[in-house]
């Protein structure tokens, strides 16, 4: 089947074809962006265990200090969340 459409269709067909391929190459960028995004987050996620695990091995005298923070920091994270289910 060949259309030969000349003048204002062929035109308006083609600016809509146009504007498709825009949109899918749109989509197809903020798919990629995604992945991109949360497979960085696993980087960093692997990397921050990693240096932790290397600084409690290369300095273990350091790690009564990391327990009090961490320990403080779940305290802080679990008063945080309390806090916000009694505003809302």
């Amino acid at each position: 089947m060949n259309l030969n459409l000349m003048g204002t269709p062929g035109l308006l067909l083609g600016a809509v074809g146009l504007f498709i391929g825009i949109a899918a190459a749109l989509f197809a960028l903020v798919v990629t962006a995604l992945a991109l995004a949360g497979t960085a987050l696993v980087v960093v996620g692997v990397l921050t265990l990693v240096g932790l695990i290397l600084a409690a091995v290369a300095l273990p005298f350091l790690l009564p200090v990391i327990v009090l923070l961490v320990v403080l920091s779940v305290i802080v994270s679990a008063t945080r969340h309390s806090n916000r289910r009694k505003v809302a």
